[in-house]
């Protein structure tokens, strides 16, 4: 059974997305303790080898506390994800009252598909190789 057409519209999207990002920087100054019922990696305790989202805990600690070029140095992906998510959710009730659409994933180009997956193998290499 699929939801009514109103409970996809954009501009609940837009209203679910702003409550979502809200309860994001309400929840910030809980980072620090949330982060210590955090259990580590299983995969990098087990093989040695870190995951694409390891470092990702200590680096919303680290926007949790301001320090942005921080939290992108322990995990770039995480950190520019985190931003970005919170950033839209509060733009993404005026971008719809505005006439904006919601984007629609399957209408990004294969050349934007591949800059993805190259910025998501990029940012595991810094994870594996970097300085953090």
């Amino acid at each position: 059974m699929t939801p009514p057409t109103a409970a996809r519209s954009p501009r609940v999207l837009a209203w679910w997305w702003f409550a979502a990002s809200s309860m994001v920087l309400a929840a910030l100054p809980l980072a620090p303790a949330i982060a210590g019922a955090v259990p580590a990696c299983p995969l990098r305790r087990w093989t040695g080898i870190p995951c694409l989202t390891c470092g990702g805990t200590r680096a919303i600690v680290a926007l949790a506390r301001g320090d942005v070029f921080g939290a992108v140095a322990l995990n770039p992906l995480v950190a520019v994800a985190a931003i970005a998510f919170v950033a839209f959710g509060l733009a993404a009730p005026i971008w719809v009252a505005f006439g904006g659409n919601v984007p629609r994933l399957t209408a990004i180009s294969p050349r934007a598909r591949v800059a993805v997956a190259v910025a998501i193998l990029a940012a595991w290499a810094w994870v594996v190789f970097g300085p953090a």
